[in-house]
């Protein structure tokens, strides 16, 4: 399987989710999963990608806080994990399109 389907494979595990705190485990183990997904087909990558790769890592880093176990469940991490379904969705989406020429190239 290319690392750009495995990341799209993890970005979907995590938009199905539904935000409990009874699932709040396996949303923070499928985020991380997602996201280091992303920046290993974004490193790896020799394609044209869509997005930049200091973007991709701010992303990573809003949801490094939002995996750690000792975050409570409260009214800032459901804020978190919110604009982490939209950067998610962004990445999504990205990924699911097909570069264009004029597409600038990932800096690193």
């Amino acid at each position: 399987m290319e690392q750009r389907d495995r990341a799209m494979r993890r970005i979907e595990q995590v938009l199905e989710m539904q935000v409990s705190p009874s699932s709040a485990y396996p949303i923070r183990a499928r985020l991380g999963r997602a996201m280091h997904e992303v920046i290993r087909w974004a490193e790896a990558s020799d394609e044209e990608l869509p997005l930049e790769l200091t973007w991709l890592q701010a992303v990573r880093g809003r949801a490094e806080w939002i995996v750690q176990p000792s975050e409570p469940f409260d009214v800032r991490w459901q804020r978190e994990w919110d604009a982490a379904l939209a950067d998610l969705q962004i990445i999504y989406n990205a990924l699911t399109e097909r570069s264009d020429a004029g597409t600038p190239r990932v800096t690193r």
